[in-house]
């Protein structure tokens, strides 16, 4: 058994924490909101963002981040990227020479164009090494996760002694594992498939002629754009074959359950992004990437090679019809 780190008290690392708790690892779950903290001290439960699932003991709540990275060689984060750097930020003088840093967000800065495991390094580059930082993804739904259905992770690090040990921290009857030292390939796929989520709810809430056929044409460009992407970035294209890549992207685009397709359906009902912001319990992943892959491509001159991302933008940030994104697929 292990003593490791969860940060974010979210559904995602509320699940991440149950499962590390069912392989036997003592669980130390940093927590931002302190309501949640107490609920799960006093009732095993996350009311807040998981209910129905019972949390073992072995999962301790801390809001108090030194207490809870102490003595522990895994932390692993599962916040939004737009706070990923501030988190960090209050984590760096605790960070030892033998933490190993996992990353579970899934998207790129805003401004920066960082993706999280260059944000961890911009942070954390004088306690760790970039070897010292993996990254795990792949189509889970949390509460997927948290009811123990089958389900895959990519894992992914430079460092492959670390690989198999992150392995064994995961790995068991319902968890099936690939390792890759890709890491940015992986970071790069988590990232957009929030992205083209959200486009291909937009078709599924416009109705009307947008049918199966222009899903799956459009569905198709979304890793064409994928592929341009991981190319630019001198990643491995194979990434996109993996769990991290095609597995998340078919989940996260087609199936029903997606935080970032679901905002898509409603802006293709007319809705506006700042609107639906306001009256979700949680914070997408797919409008803050949008906005940051734009400004990455429009700092490369590449925007006109990605049209569907640039529909995308157009349509929640400068007004733009929805129409745009069937324009972008039609090219």
């Amino acid at each position: 058994m292990k003593k490791v780190c969860v940060l974010g008290d979210g559904a995602w690392g509320t699940a991440f924490s149950s499962l590390l708790a069912d392989n036997g690892h003592q669980v130390n779950l940093w927590c931002y909101d302190k309501e949640v903290a107490q609920c799960i001290e006093k009732q095993h439960r996350n009311l807040k963002f998981l209910p129905d699932i019972e949390l073992k003991k072995s999962i301790i709540s801390f809001t108090n981040m030194e207490e809870a990275v102490k003595d522990v060689d895994w932390v692993f984060e599962a916040v939004p990227v737009q706070f990923l750097r501030s988190v960090l930020v209050k984590l760096e003088p605790f960070v030892k020479e033998n933490h190993i840093i996992c990353l579970l967000s899934k998207g790129m800065e805003k401004d920066t164009q960082m993706l999280p495991n260059q944000i961890a390094f911009d942070v954390l580059k004088n306690k760790i090494k970039d070897n010292q930082i993996a990254a795990v993804a792949g189509p889970n739904f949390a509460n997927e996760i948290a009811n123990k259905r089958l389900s895959g992770m990519t894992l992914a690090c430079q460092n492959l002694t670390l690989l198999d040990e992150l392995e064994k921290l995961l790995k068991n009857s319902y968890i099936v594992t690939e390792k890759i030292d890709d890491i940015i390939g992986v970071q790069v796929c988590s990232a957009l498939k929030n992205m083209y989520a959200v486009g291909l709810g937009i078709l599924e809430g416009i109705g009307g002629d947008v049918h199966e056929n222009t899903k799956a044409l459009a569905f198709t460009k979304c890793t064409y754009e994928i592929e341009g992407l991981l190319a630019i970035l001198d990643a491995d294209e194979k990434t996109l074959r993996t769990y991290a890549g095609m597995g998340d992207l078919v989940l996260t685009c087609l199936m029903s359950k997606g935080r970032n397709r679901e905002i898509g359906i409603k802006i293709g009902k007319g809705e506006k992004l700042e609107q639906i912001l306001k009256t979700v319990p949680y914070v997408p992943e797919g409008p803050n990437t949008i906005a940051a892959v734009h400004q990455f491509f429009q700092k490369k001159g590449l925007v006109n090679n990605f049209s569907i991302s640039q529909a995308l933008y157009k349509i929640l940030y400068q007004n733009g019809d929805v129409k745009v994104l069937l324009d972008a697929i039609a090219k």
